[in-house]
């Protein structure tokens, strides 16, 4: 019985924090949705939010995102995929628009088995709130494969799971999958350098997440990083042959990038496409 409720303690700790995080949707039942921003967004609102001179309806710029862009396409492809269709366009957007492939919806993600199961205001508010838990959790096991205290893997999973960047980038319900995939790379690199080979055919499952997950720039960052630490780990690992552990891991990276291909291809070419170019994005 100790050794089940060692191993359950840490888990059971995590949730427990999550709980006082979250706590307003569980006493409450208030959804982590910035649904007061609308408000500056829409008439009449958007200009009489003054009384007194002090404003009365706080206006969040990138709030917005939330509410206008990544709730409603997520709805929306999660219905398309329950219908058993692609969700590969939205035709409520002006004359309609690529779906699928504006790429940070993160249709790909596994984690959204919860738009199946459960109403979508449900399932998008457990999205948000799983994120600081599954960071806390995979940043503790994987210091934990670094040799570090219990007490140490504890605080630096807590430390992560409300740090900043985490905290306020939870409501996109985006950026943050891609920083779980990360950490769980890691933590199989770190498995890989203490002997436990076969655990490195994972990779390009989860390099596979990481891109299917988010933005592209959160993907550059995860991605740069996964490559530059393994890098780092070969060069101070004590192997006397470095170059197969290096060619099975560029193989397997690629491999991981070549799965992804089902989301990049469409992205790149919705961005050829667009737009966006440097002048009509000054104003920004």
């Amino acid at each position: 019985m100790r050794k089940v409720f060692s191993r359950l303690s840490i888990p059971l700790f995590f949730i427990f924090i999550t709980l006082l995080l979250f706590w307003q949707f569980f006493i409450k039942g208030a959804a982590p949705f910035p649904g007061n921003y609308m408000l500056a967004w829409y008439e009449p609102w958007k200009s009489d939010n003054l009384s007194n001179g002090r404003i009365v309806i706080p206006h969040k710029p990138v709030a917005h995102d939330v509410f206008r862009q990544l709730y409603p396409f997520k709805l929306l492809g999660m219905e398309d995929i329950k219908s058993l269709k692609l969700p590969l366009w939205n035709p409520y957007n002006g004359a309609g628009q690529p779906l699928f492939a504006t790429m940070h919806m993160g249709y790909l993600n596994p984690l959204n088995i919860l738009f199946f199961i459960l109403s979508p205001t449900l399932a998008w508010s457990l999205q948000v709130i799983i994120q600081p838990l599954l960071i806390g959790l995979a940043t503790y096991y994987y210091c934990r494969s670094l040799k570090l205290s219990k007490l140490g893997s504890l605080f630096a999973g807590v430390s992560f799971m409300f740090s900043g960047f985490i905290i306020t980038r939870s409501i996109y319900n985006d950026y943050n999958f891609a920083i779980i995939w990360m950490i769980l790379t890691l933590f199989v690199i770190e498995k890989y350098f203490s002997g436990v080979k076969r655990i490195i055919y994972f990779l390009p499952f989860l390099v596979f997440l990481i891109i299917c997950s988010t933005q592209p720039q959160i993907i550059i960052y995860c991605l740069l990083f996964v490559i530059s630490y393994f890098m780092f780990r070969l060069w101070n690992s004590n192997l006397k042959n470095n170059k197969p552990h290096l060619l099975n891991f560029v193989v397997l990276f690629i491999l991981g990038i070549g799965l992804a291909a089902v989301q990049i291809l469409p992205t790149l070419e919705l961005y050829k496409l667009s737009n966006v170019t440097l002048e009509s994005s000054k104003f920004i």
